[in-house]
């Protein structure tokens, strides 16, 4: 059996958006109710990809200028994970508050308001 990761559930639920397939409200909610708790695992994981880059650029600080230093991590690989995982985590939090939006609207179409 696969392990369930954030990234599992999100690839799982976008394939089920990109082939049109219906998603009902108890899955959204089950969706957004792990994804809540996996992303700790996340921040975790960002701040680790930060410290990394502090850790990189601390000894160019003593060479060069803070934007030139800034300039040199921002045009590293490392830099580009950072802020993909930053916009992951965003992308998660924004899921989970769509989640609690579309578990609300089906409730209210089921009681018919």
């Amino acid at each position: 059996m696969e392990k369930v990761t954030s990234n599992t559930i999100i690839t799982t639920m976008t394939g089920w958006v990109a082939e049109k397939q219906p998603i009902s409200p108890s899955r959204w909610v089950d969706a957004a109710a792990k994804l809540n708790l996996f992303i700790g695992d996340e921040n975790n994981r960002l701040y680790d990809l930060e410290s990394e880059l502090a850790k990189k650029k601390l000894p160019l600080l003593e060479e060069m200028t803070v934007a030139k230093a800034n300039a040199t991590i921002e045009a590293t690989e490392e830099y580009k994970e950072y802020r993909k995982q930053g916009a992951y985590i965003k992308q998660i939090q924004e899921f989970v508050r769509i989640a609690k939006k579309q578990a609300t609207m089906s409730e209210m179409e089921f009681k018919g308001y």
